[in-house]
């Protein structure tokens, strides 16, 4: 094929190795000296190669003064495009590449009842990716209740209904692009307006190092009865700390019905069921229904896509974890499924569903998003006390989060709707605006 590789020699070194010139279709491209010991891979050149067949030839034109020979040794020749080098790249070094990203578009047609759905990528991976394309692009159940729905996303549901449907953009507050912090806010009137509901969220990617990062995630949501936050990560295996999951399951501990309730059928829209929920898409249910305020989710992802380069749906140590800090009614982990004719989909995908209710219902979802590979860097996440005048603050128009690292570092992240109040968090920080962060090791800022 026609393209521009970087040619790569794999060869071996050894005392008895001469030095050579290389041609490809006679003319000269290096030199190589073989003298040494071991294996190497060594860079010859970068050209465009045409469609057919070439010739590379070895000319030997002397040797090193301690060789005892001329010979040479090679093993193998490397023809890499740009696509072949990145994927060499990535498994070699990592890929440092990073991105945090909110939707809030047109959400009918071909778009998705998904606003304020957010993604991540890190470390080569689409560590929260969508459902993809539909099994059929017509009015299939599995289509328009699940792939097509507001739970199948990562956001909010309020009372059970999928998303308002409008040809119209919501609107983005706030957007900054900084070195450390960069952040997204955009308030959403439009995605419940039929349920007079208040619905923003804001969510900040703050920088660790040259490779790591985390998140910090504020999802607003007044108004309506029940809310259920949704989140999913990649295929993989679900881990879980600060819960107390109970299977789903009848007498024979085979599991039954669905998140919409144990006498439904996975796939069957339950009578009733006005809003769409499509809660009946969700089974394998395991759930905690007198959580603690705060816990975590955990998924080791697997490459499904073969991104990294080691096989479709192999096994990695990148994980993805999501730490709440909120108190909510119940937790449940539960199994989608994405479109099973699509080849390469996975089989299924694991599900956070956080759920409150109550009248008026006021709900500040806030979480930790923290992609990782190997070991945490994060030590403890944690909700800290916000005071007004001396006094506690009470409310959900401010939150601070306290992120403390293996390495001793410590950050402080601020939320506030009210740039007029001075808050102090923690009993010794002052702030008064909408978002900042603050770091500090051993009580020095940084």
């Amino acid at each position: 094929k026609t393209d521009t590789y970087e040619i790569d020699l794999k060869h071996l070194k050894a005392s008895s190795y001469g030095i050579y010139d290389v041609f490809l279709d006679g003319a000269f491209i290096t030199q190589v000296n073989f003298f040494g010991s071991g294996m190497t891979i060594e860079k010859l050149t970068d050209m465009v190669l045409e469609a057919g067949t070439h010739e590379i030839s070895f000319v030997c034109v002397g040797k090193n003064e301690l060789s005892t020979n001329y010979k040479m040794g090679v093993t193998k020749l490397l023809l890499l495009n740009a696509h072949s080098q990145y994927i060499r790249d990535i498994t070699e070094y990592g890929d440092t590449q990073r991105a945090v990203w909110m939707y809030y578009g047109v959400n009918n047609g071909h778009g998705h009842p998904d606003t304020l759905n957010i993604g991540i990528n890190a470390f080569g991976l689409d560590l929260t990716p969508e459902l993809g394309y539909p099994e059929y692009a017509d009015s299939t159940p599995h289509r328009l209740e699940w792939v097509n729905n507001t739970i199948s996303h990562n956001t909010v549901v309020v009372d059970k209904s999928v998303q308002d449907k409008r040809n119209k953009v919501e609107d983005p507050l706030h957007f900054d692009a900084g070195e450390m912090v960069q952040l997204i806010d955009v308030d959403a009137p439009k995605a419940y307006q039929s349920k007079n509901v208040d619905y923003r969220r804001t969510t900040a990617m703050i920088k660790v190092d040259s490779e790591n990062f985390y998140a910090v995630d504020f999802f607003r949501v007044q108004g309506g009865s029940d809310h259920h936050f949704s989140f999913h990560g990649a295929e993989g295996v679900v881990s879980t700390e600060g819960l107390n999951l109970a299977p789903q399951v009848d007498a024979d501990g085979n599991y039954i019905g669905t998140y919409a309730g144990v006498n439904t059928q996975w796939g069957i829209r339950p009578q009733g069921d006005a809003g769409n929920s499509g809660f009946h898409w969700l089974k394998n249910v395991r759930s905690d229904n007198v959580p603690g305020e705060t816990f975590s989710v955990d998924w080791n992802v697997k490459d499904t896509w073969n991104a990294l380069g080691k096989g479709a749906g192999a096994p990695t140590d990148i994980h993805l974890r999501l730490t709440m800090l909120e108190q909510t009614d119940s937790v449940a982990i539960t199994t989608g499924v994405p479109p099973r004719n699509k080849p390469g989909n996975p089989s299924e995908l694991e599900y956070l569903v956080a759920h409150r209710s109550g009248t008026n219902l006021d709900s500040m979802f806030t979480s930790v998003i923290e992609p990782y590979k190997g070991q945490r860097l994060i030590n403890n996440i944690s909700k800290v006390e916000l005071t007004v005048d001396g006094q506690p603050f009470v409310g959900n128009d401010a939150r601070a989060v306290k992120v403390e690292f293996a390495d001793g570092r410590v950050d402080y992240v601020v939320y506030s709707v009210n740039n007029d109040v001075t808050f102090v968090v923690d009993g010794k920080i002052g702030f008064k605006g909408f978002f900042g962060v603050y770091s500090e090791r051993e009580g020095i800022p940084s």
